[in-house]
């Protein structure tokens, strides 16, 4: 398993992840403002609880990869 590999496609995917979240209400969705959520369960301050957010969201996103390529270098994944 490449550790390395899988923290850089997380912290890829998460920030096309939050990219759309960011345009969505430009193309008609709803407004999802993701790290403002996640800050504001820690800090009540507005601009710092954004910061924390995006902090917190990008290292989930590397999380979820490195437990998605452990469970596929053991063949969750893998064809039968």
């Amino acid at each position: 398993m490449n550790v390395l590999g899988a923290i850089i496609a997380g912290l890829a995917g998460t920030a096309v992840m939050t990219m759309m979240m960011y345009f969505a209400p430009r193309m008609g969705m709803p407004k999802m403002d993701m790290p403002k959520m996640l800050g504001t369960m820690f800090i009540s301050k507005e601009g710092t609880a954004t910061g924390v957010g995006m902090a917190i969201h990008f290292m989930m996103g590397a999380i979820f990869a490195i437990v998605y390529a452990l469970l596929w270098s053991h063949g969750l994944g893998s064809a039968m």
